[in-house]
């Protein structure tokens, strides 16, 4: 929870009017909680989703475990769709209406599909940046050491902490499909020349 609240507030600060929100696609950020082993809930050890394909990711969000069988949206979290994903990422307001949420944070399959490996260094790779940060992707649950996450670290490598480690944060938003990015010399998407979004107007 307190990651969502931490990246809720980068959101507020950054997207601050509906020509930029427009802008974003609301699509679905997965928590994966597939079970590889252990029953998922109370205080039984248990490993999830990623750490079982660790080197044949996938770009689908799986909707299964052994708790309750088909858990259908539960665990994709969207802000708006609630018949893809579960629409949970808003706020209400003082006015009694919701502020919608499209943000998340990157998997560990979606890392690897970028270039980056499980326990290899991998700074070659666009997402590479130096800095410790987390996933959204969950490793185990015991009840003596708490919750691993995956992260990645500042060599690049996909690697795991426990979930009481201090590790940065990279929130994500995806573009809708009409959304291109400039590509001239003085824009070559590097941090000192990002590049430029560019919506058309039809």
């Amino acid at each position: 929870m307190e990651i969502q609240m931490m990246i809720k507030k980068w959101y507020d600060r950054i997207f601050t009017n509906d020509k930029v929100t427009n802008k974003l696609a609301d699509v679905i950020w997965c928590g994966d909680k597939s079970l590889v082993s252990g029953l998922g809930y109370a205080n039984n050890a248990s490993n999830f989703g990623f750490s079982g394909r660790k080197y044949n990711p996938i770009l689908t969000c799986p909707t299964s475990d052994k708790i309750n069988g088909e858990l259908g949206n539960l665990l994709k979290y969207t802000a708006i769709d609630t018949i893809n994903g579960n629409g949970m990422l808003k706020a209400k307001q003082d006015n009694e209406t919701y502020k919608y949420y499209p943000i998340g944070l990157i998997t560990a399959d979606e890392y690897t599909f970028a270039g980056g490996r499980y326990a290899l260094y991998s700074s070659l790779n666009f997402l590479f940046t130096g800095d410790y940060y987390w996933t959204m992707s969950a490793l185990l649950y015991n009840i003596s050491s708490n919750s691993g996450i995956f992260d990645i670290n500042s060599g690049g490598t996909l690697s795991w902490h426990y979930s009481t480690q201090n590790l940065k944060l990279r929130p994500m938003v995806a573009l809708i499909p009409s959304v291109t990015l400039t590509d001239t010399p003085n824009q070559d998407g590097t941090k000192e020349h990002p590049f430029e979004i560019f919506v058309p107007n039809n």
